[in-house]
């Protein structure tokens, strides 16, 4: 996201998604991810610039266990 700043707009939003399988790589990174996301929307609040976070995880349900690829 660093190296994109330059390339916002005033006013203009980032969105920034995390998406993993491996449920302890997910429960280890989403403090890191989400802080990077504090910290962007800090240094980004002066220019008006929102900044969102999503941090998928799936839960597993009967249908999702069942379900055959």
């Amino acid at each position: 996201m660093q190296k994109q700043l330059p390339y916002f707009a005033d006013g203009s939003s980032a969105s920034a998604t995390a998406a993993n399988l491996n449920q302890r790589v997910y429960a280890a990174t989403k403090g890191a991810f989400n802080k990077i996301a504090q910290i962007a929307a800090n240094e980004l609040f002066g220019r008006n610039i929102r900044v969102a976070t999503e941090s998928l995880l799936s839960v597993l349900t009967e249908g999702l266990l069942n379900l055959r690829m």
